[in-house]
């Protein structure tokens, strides 16, 4: 079990792996020692010497991909369902399936380019979701119109993307556009209604189903695994002789295997990055991939652990330019000082001795994959960046992503095969809108953290914080948004408190990271409120890193924000119409007299909250004096 002191370490550590400020070996003795990644199997209790130094929390209580089903934050359970639906059905497939489909179903996807998308996103922004074309992809028939039942299948693939949805009935009413000056265009759009939530476990079935449809009509797919580019790889998968310090210098008796990698594969991967798959001994990159690597879901040792990591590696190396621009990178683990591993050369075959060239030791080095994805038209995270690291001492990996613009980003451990094969598919091969959806989940808990905190920590009135619910099973509606969840994220009135000590960065480095992580502590301003002071609040969040998202060109300062809105309500279309608002907030016009008032009055503050969850899924006790929170002007 971590201590916030360790936790902390391990959150700054995994952030400075984000934005790739970690040391590369600064010179390479090739003739001294080989390359490669050492890996060890310990129990829940066992020691975590290698991922100490790496940032990597291997704990059992260290925060999964289930704390996005599961956090004490969750109030709106309809909301949340629909925002983590497509974890939950690649869940159902892989327990109907196994391990294997999962690998194969991605490795097709990448072969083919295409991409999960929620239906839910285009029936918001584009005006090619007609009724026609609804009940096309859903299969819909018109129950009672304007109706359209969307329950008899799921997970259709169309083109380049595999379209979902999350519930089981659609109302449409026509809408004419309304153009930049208020005038009304000739298009229609149709505003949609959902309703229902669609069984997850359909969904997998129909997806399994439709994905065989697929395959079968892509039979020459496997291509892919032919002509993929295949490195020399790993040379030999060697144990270390125990050393009284053990290998990193923090326990003893860790007994590591080493996986040598040819030299001129491993230099070009540390300077790099490689897209070369990897070969080796029960290490396969074709057509066995998907069953070998489905059968190395539970290692027992450190060899079996290595084969499954360089095979899991080798899935996303078989298209690796689909989807975004895939690679991996090589590190060194420990930043103060050299490490050298000694092989057990006695244990392995004469003809893997000649293939390490006389080498008796080497240099450990940590592996992962990195990935990137550009941002369109619509997508609100702005370009997002991933990575995936595994343990060098569990069988886990640290699965992280960043976003640049957007509501939140993560960095969580997926403890098993299963679950780094759904987050690699859903972070690979969903589109920006479905992986903001996931952000989305923890910005929510974010806002839920923040208010909490506000009325217990803060000395703030609940009854002052508007949409505030302290009612179970009624979810709160905080700020002014519109249907797609954009606009102001909180509307406070104050005192009390009577003031409050806000940070006033001076760069955007040390605006959006963790106070006196990335460099000096911010500078302090004590606010002191009048009477009905209304307070607008950005709010980001961060589940195990130190640093937020940024923000976008209507975030850059809280003035601006509002200005923007207020021209986009003005036009009364759209998204930002007051009837398409009051469906979602029956609140919105008291929300907007609360904001003209404060204006006319020049009684408003603008305000940039931050909320840090730690690795372990809770408020992070080294930000805010133990609250977790950080509030800067704005």
């Amino acid at each position: 079990m971590a201590t916030n002191a360790l936790s902390a370490s391990f959150e700054q550590l995994s952030q400075d792996a984000m934005d790739g400020n970690v040391p590369s070996p600064a010179s390479i003795c090739t003739d001294c020692a080989g390359l490669g990644v050492p890996f060890s199997i310990n129990g829940s209790d066992g020691p975590r010497d290698a991922d100490q130094w790496l940032g990597i929390p291997s704990y059992d209580d260290s925060a999964t991909p289930d704390w996005f089903m599961q956090n004490p934050w969750i109030t709106d359970r309809v909301e949340n369902f629909r925002n983590t639906f497509l974890s939950r059905v690649l869940y159902q497939l892989g327990e109907r399936h196994g391990d294997a489909y999962l690998a194969e179903l991605h490795a097709f996807q990448s072969a083919q380019g295409i991409e999960f998308h929620c239906l839910e996103d285009d029936m918001e922004t584009e005006t090619h979701v007609t009724p026609a074309f609804l009940m096309e992809v859903t299969r819909g028939d018109i129950t009672e119109r304007p109706t359209i039942s969307c329950n008899q299948t799921n997970c259709v693939f169309l083109g380049s993307r595999i379209y979902f949805w999350t519930f089981t009935s659609a109302r449409y009413r026509e809408d004419s556009l309304v153009g930049a000056d208020g005038q009304r265009l000739a298009l229609t759009q149709f505003e949609w209604t959902i309703s229902g939530l669609f069984d997850p476990a359909q969904a997998a079935q129909a997806l399994a189903q439709h994905y065989q449809q697929a395959k079968t009509l892509n039979q020459l797919w496997m291509r892919v695994l032919a002509v993929a580019q295949i490195g020399l790889g790993v040379l030999s998968i060697i144990p270390v002789v125990g050393v009284g310090r053990g290998l990193f210098g923090l326990y003893k008796g860790i007994r590591y295997t080493f996986a040598a990698i040819d030299a001129a594969l491993a230099a070009n991967a540390i300077a790099n990055g490689s897209t070369t798959l990897i070969t080796g001994e029960g290490i396969d990159h074709g057509e066995a991939l998907f069953e070998s690597l489905g059968k190395a879901f539970d290692p027992k040792d450190g060899k079996e652990r290595g084969r499954q990591v360089f095979m899991f590696i080798n899935l996303a190396m078989l298209s690796p330019a689909a989807l975004g621009a895939t690679r991996w990178v090589l590190r060194k683990i420990r930043r103060d000082v050299p490490v050298s591993a000694r092989f057990d050369t006695d244990a392995i075959s004469e003809e893997e001795r000649r293939r390490l060239g006389g080498h008796t030791s080497g240099e450990p080095l940590a592996i992962e994959l990195r990935g990137r994805r550009p941002a369109g038209r619509h997508d609100e995270t702005g370009d997002i960046e991933w990575r995936n690291r595994p343990s060098l001492d569990t069988n886990r990996s640290q699965v992280a992503l960043t976003t640049a613009t957007g509501k939140a980003n993560y960095c969580v451990m997926s403890n098993t095969l299963r679950s780094n094969l759904t987050s690699l598919i859903i972070q690979r091969g969903g589109s920006l809108k479905v992986i903001g959806r996931i952000c989305k989940v923890v910005g929510d808990a974010g806002e839920e953290a923040f208010a909490a905190a506000m009325v217990e920590k803060m000395g703030f009135n609940a009854e002052r914080i508007l949409g505030y619910s302290n009612k179970a099973g009624v979810p709160s509606r905080f700020g002014l948004t519109n249907k797609s969840g954009h606009g102001l994220d909180m509307l406070v009135w104050v005192p009390p408190p009577p003031s409050l000590t806000v940070r006033v960065p001076t760069s955007n480095t040390m605006r959006h990271s963790m106070d006196g992580a990335k460099s000096t502590p911010a500078p302090t301003q004590t606010l002191t409120f009048k009477e009905d002071t209304l307070l607008v609040i950005e709010t980001k969040a961060t589940l195990g890193l130190t640093k937020t998202p940024g923000f976008n060109k209507t975030q850059g300062t809280g003035a601006g924000k509002l200005s923007d809105l207020q021209a986009k309500i003005g036009l009364d279309s759209g998204g930002w119409s007051k009837a398409k608002m009051l469906e979602v907030d029956p609140n919105v016009q008291d929300k907007l007299n609360a904001i003209e008032d404060a204006v006319a009055l020049g009684k408003i503050k603008f305000l940039h909250a931050q909320v840090f969850f730690d690795s372990q899924g809770a408020l992070s006790k080294t930000v805010g004096n133990g609250s977790g929170i950080q509030i800067n002007t704005w």
